[in-house]
């Protein structure tokens, strides 16, 4: 009896290490590429249409771009078996992701084995991440969630709104300018910003734009 292939959709916006991930994936043993794109929006549409085991997606494509589609392919698609690739350890996108419900996140430093392993563990319906991400992992009530060293803040424990509050207000939205984006009353917000402040446990809104920026929530 012939394994089962794992039908693989790549996502990157650099057209290089796109090109790079499918000569190393195309000829592996078990694994067929059935597209590729540079485009968020557009792997949304080809999972609609191809229905892959697993959704490879560039993490740091433009602002929240492959976040927004992976939360659209999860909501729409219902497609489990998304896996994050990243230039380096970035604890704002890796709590973003586990929120999502992403079932592996790698850094491009690794192997391409210990990646071939990951995404094949994941076609599988199993949990895999990088072993510098895994070893920060901790179950908690609301899932995994990223542990942090020290006095580090918790990005992790903030709800999805409250990033998207924290995200306006790094950029220099008021309380008002964000209750406007963001279609809700002032107040919500204010409450918002209330709550992650408390978690982050900062107290000027510069400080909370300086751990933004550092985190990669925000592009300077």
């Amino acid at each position: 009896m012939q394994p089962e292939t794992t039908r693989l959709l790549i996502v990157d916006d650099h057209v290089l290490l796109l090109e790079a991930l499918v000569a190393l994936f195309a000829p592996a043993k078990g694994f067929s590429v059935v597209a590729t794109t540079t485009a968020a929006d557009e792997a949304v549409q080809l999972t609609g249409d191809l229905k892959p085991c697993v959704v490879l997606l560039d993490a740091q494509m433009p602002g929240q771009a492959a976040f927004e589609a992976a939360r659209t392919i999860l909501r729409y698609h219902k497609l489990q078996r998304l896996v994050f690739l990243d230039d380096y350890i970035n604890a704002m996108r890796i709590s973003e992701a586990l929120r999502l419900g992403a079932m592996g996140y790698f850094i491009r430093n690794r192997s391409f084995q210990q990646l071939f392993e990951g995404v094949r563990t994941v076609s599988r319906g199993i949990r895999a991440f990088d072993p510098d991400i895994s070893g920060r992992l901790e179950a908690t009530p609301q899932g995994l969630q990223l542990k942090y060293a020290g006095n580090q803040p918790s990005l992790g424990s903030l709800t999805r709104r409250e990033m998207e509050v924290m995200r306006y207000l790094a950029q220099g939205y008021s309380v008002k300018q964000c209750a406007e984006r963001m279609g809700l009353a002032h107040s919500t917000v204010d409450n918002h910003k209330s709550r992650l402040m408390k978690k982050l446990n900062l107290h000027k809104v510069t400080a909370l734009t300086r751990l933004a920026i550092r985190e990669g929530l925000i592009q300077v």
